[in-house]
């Protein structure tokens, strides 16, 4: 007799994803978002995209799952997502024909020296080096 093998929790994490999507995706309305998405993807801007993936992630779309449903990368995906979180300002640009890529570098340098300036106000609250902040 042979025994089955338990399916890891990786394994198991990835497939309640999966059915998550499913489950979103069995929702005519959310399907017919999809859909809207899919044949509207050439004609929509990068912001507009965004805004509706981030409307179909919050209902319970995964961005692997929207990857295979829209034809599209998952990277290019989850970039359409952090460009509708950007700052109206920057969204408008976006429109009138900004670089995407450069407002978005330009963001992860912000975040990048925000979050080098509170480590460096913890450690100096605490009085220890934290080892991120030592390179």
């Amino acid at each position: 007799m042979t025994k089955g093998r338990k399916a890891t929790k990786k394994k198991m994490a990835t497939h309640e994803h999966q059915s998550l999507h499913r489950r979103t995706m069995a929702d005519p309305k959310v399907a017919k978002m999809v859909a809207v998405l899919r044949g509207g993807w050439p004609k929509m801007g990068p912001v507009e995209r965004g805004d509706r993936l981030r409307e179909l992630t919050a209902l319970g779309c995964s961005t692997r799952g929207l990857e295979e449903e829209l034809k599209q990368s998952a990277t290019s995906i989850r970039r359409h997502i952090v460009l509708a979180e950007l700052p109206e300002q920057d969204r408008e640009a976006i429109e009138s024909g900004a670089s995407a890529k450069k407002i978005l570098v330009r963001k992860a340098d912000a975040d990048r020296y925000r979050r080098q300036a509170q480590r460096v106000i913890e450690d100096r609250k605490t009085g220890a080096l934290d080892r991120k902040s030592v390179v």
